[in-house]
């Protein structure tokens, strides 16, 4: 069972203003309040609802985004017969990465691993830079 079109284009639209609430949301209210001070600048809620939504978007749009990127990355870099060829190569399989990172930030973002940290950067799909997948590990 597949999805519909009309479907697939709510997800992603809800996916998008989504992550455009997350700043918003996440921001301090201004004034005094009962409530016992913050260790941390974000709450666990927020970050939590970050990771999710940072999930959801790789989910839907790791393929789509990461083939051109690492194409025009790589072509800037190396030429463009290197970047069309093993760029586009590449691209497919950092697309599938960051799509798979995202059904792991989905399944996974109330579990604290790694603070919330993104597991890919850019950590969403639509910021500017090459891919780099696992920036932790050396």
């Amino acid at each position: 069972m597949g999805w519909s079109r009309p479907g697939a284009m709510i997800l992603g639209a809800a996916l998008i203003l989504g992550s455009l609430a997350v700043p918003a949301l996440a921001a301090e209210p201004s004034g005094p309040k009962s409530q016992a001070p913050r260790t941390d600048e974000e709450g666990v809620g927020g970050k939590m609802f970050r990771k999710a939504v940072r999930g959801g978007q790789n989910l839907a749009f790791g393929l789509v985004t990461d083939v051109p990127r690492t194409v025009y990355y790589e072509s800037r870099d190396h030429g463009a017969v290197y970047g069309f060829s093993v760029g586009l190569v590449k691209g497919v399989g950092l697309g599938a990465v960051r799509t798979a990172v995202g059904v792991y930030e989905l399944l996974t973002f109330p579990i604290p691993a790694n603070d919330y940290e993104p597991v890919v950067l850019p950590a969403s799909p639509f910021e500017p830079g090459p891919t780099e997948a696992f920036p932790d590990i050396p």
